[in-house]
């Protein structure tokens, strides 16, 4: 077994030569070091429960070149306007007419597109509201237009969701030709044009069609909850060549290239978008209307600073991305951003992607900028620890135990380490002060257990043991050690029911299946020894003594 680290609950468990680590990591996320780092610097955010407003879940936003925000609300059968970051007044027709505005967009020359899908139409107005054109209607090619895009070269795209279909109208709104949508992948719910394609999601499906001049062509995008991929895209926009993406349940604004690749997430302030069901793009400006009544809008830029390079740090560290948190702490530093916080940030990145001695170097910078921290210099220790410096590890959880005598895991680090310096005592007086600060600890019985093991006192040991399992009886760790007490005293029926029982209940499922195939092999059981070791490998390939054993059972026949 091994120490104990304070940033999880996960334990890194050791025995003898054989190393299991009990830890996640998120798949990687690639940050280049020369790359720049986006930052979103949050302007404004509008309560709209505080203008006694609230939204539908059906809606859309589009942005005039003066930075006005045009809302369209289907559920309450009105568009919203708001300007100059106040409250969203009602945007009133010109003469009124019914209408249920879906999607809605403003092309290069100031007009505003609206699709009102109950009466099959896409109206066009001027920005203070006069009626334009009125274009299809019933008994036209559109059925039940939902979104809306224009090109540079004036062309209308309207997606209509019963004909599952993209209709391209000219400037003058005379229908030209329908670029047909697989049924199969459902109701079409947003889209967005390029010069050369069309991008488009469908609603519960994680992934985006591209559809080019000769019909659909391809999807995109990886499913899950991490940085980078989809599990419920709502809208999309292509601005300056390339594709923004809001995700409602993964809370996330991401960009695209044109061919589909992933270009980056903004992270920050994530927390923020609750979700997000509408969005538009206006330069550098980002608006995004929540679930939660609320316009957020934000500045898209770059980070430039330590300090904010050091913010992203924190919030990729939060969401379990090590390396470019490392990428956003090391980018702080060099900036001239480097308390002592930033120091141990990026030193617990390292540590959590085992590089120990580039860990150690950054717990050192920060413990000479804050002596005297606690968290600080018991991280050290623990880093230590991992790089087999154990004599300096002790020296450093003895400086934490000064600071604060009842550090529990501190208490329980120093006992390990004392237990690989071969100092049984000590390491014994570690454990049962343990048990003093805390009565229930299985942590102090299984250290005890094991001091025990070293001393070759079996039977303390393995009565140590059963009172773990007494207290616990789902322990899986108690009946490994008890397993290789029994082999090592060559008791190789009771071994294998020990071994058995932890393997059904880990942490050491490999362990115990290698011991138990060699309590197999002792009582004569070569076929069920076989199945073990094969187990073994199937599990982790790279186990060498597992398949020595398989080479010397075959060779042996």
């Amino acid at each position: 077994m091994a120490i104990l680290d304070s940033y999880s609950r996960s334990t890194l468990w050791v025995w003898a030569s054989i190393i299991v680590f009990a830890i996640t990591v998120p798949p990687v996320v690639v940050l280049a070091e020369a790359q720049p780092s986006p930052f979103l610097e949050l302007l404004t955010i509008t309560s709209l429960e505080d203008c006694n407003l609230n939204l539908g879940i059906h809606l859309s936003l589009a942005c005039d070149q003066e930075g006005t925000l045009f809302l369209s609300d289907a559920e309450h059968k009105c568009i919203l306007r708001q300007a100059n970051r106040n409250c969203p007044r009602p945007f009133e027709l010109k003469p009124h007419r019914y209408l249920r505005p879906y999607g809605l967009t403003i092309d290069h020359e100031g007009w505003l597109y609206i699709a009102n899908p109950d009466l099959h139409e896409v109206l066009v107005l001027s920005l203070d509201g006069q009626l334009k054109k009125e274009i299809g209607g019933f008994g036209s090619e559109i059925e039940h237009p939902i979104d809306l895009a224009i090109t540079t070269a004036g062309l209308i795209y309207v997606l209509d969701d019963v004909r599952d279909a993209i209709l391209v109208l000219d400037a003058k709104g005379t229908f030209k030709r329908a670029i047909q949508l697989p049924v199969e992948a459902g109701r079409p719910i947003s889209f967005s044009v390029s010069d050369q394609r069309v991008f488009v999601v469908f609603d519960g499906k994680p992934k985006i069609l591209i559809v080019d001049e000769n019909g659909p062509s391809d999807w995109f995008g990886q499913e899950g909850y991490e940085i980078g991929q989809l599990k419920s895209p709502a809208s999309l926009e292509v601005r300056e060549g390339y594709l923004y993406v809001i995700d409602r349940i993964n809370n996330a604004v991401q960009v695209y290239d044109l061919d589909g690749h992933f270009i980056r997430e903004y992270i920050l302030y994530k927390n923020l978008l609750h979700g997000p069901l509408a969005f538009c793009v206006h330069g550098d400006r980002l608006y995004i209307a929540n679930a939660l009544d609320q316009i957020l809008e934000f500045r898209m830029r770059e980070a430039s600073t330590g300090i904010e390079h050091s913010v992203l740090g924190e919030e990729y560290y939060a969401l379990a991305y090590y390396e470019p948190a490392a990428a956003e702490f090391r980018k702080a530093i060099r900036l001239g951003y480097d308390p002592a916080e930033t120091h141990f940030s990026l030193g617990l990145c390292y540590y959590i992607l085992e590089s120990y001695a580039e860990a150690t170097e950054q717990f050192l910078l920060a413990k000479e900028k804050n002596p005297s921290d606690v968290e600080t210099i018991f991280q050290l220790a623990n880093s230590l620890y991992r790089m087999d410096e154990y004599t300096q590890a002790v020296g450093m959880y003895h400086t934490v135990l000064t600071y604060k005598p009842a550090h529990i895991l501190a208490t329980y680090n120093l006992g390990e380490t004392y237990l690989k310096l071969g100092d049984e005592d000590q390491a014994e007086e570690c454990f049962n002060k343990l048990l003093g600060l805390d009565p229930d600890s299985i942590d102090a019985l299984l250290g005890l257990g094991r001091v025990y093991v070293q001393r070759e006192a079996f039977p303390k040991a393995l009565e140590t043991f059963n009172s773990v399992l007494k207290a616990d009886p789902a322990n899986g760790q108690a009946p490994y050690y008890m397993g290789l007490v029994y082999f090592e005293q060559c008791q190789y029926e009771e071994a294998s029911k020990a071994l058995e029982d932890s393997a059904s209940k880990g942490p050491f499922f490999i362990d115990s299946l290698y011991h138990l195939g060699l309590c197999y092999l002792a009582l004569g059981e070569e076929e069920r020894a076989i199945s073990c070791f094969e187990n073994v490998i199937q599990a982790k390939p790279s186990h060498e003594e597992a398949q020595k054993r398989l080479e010397q059972i075959q060779n042996s026949k």
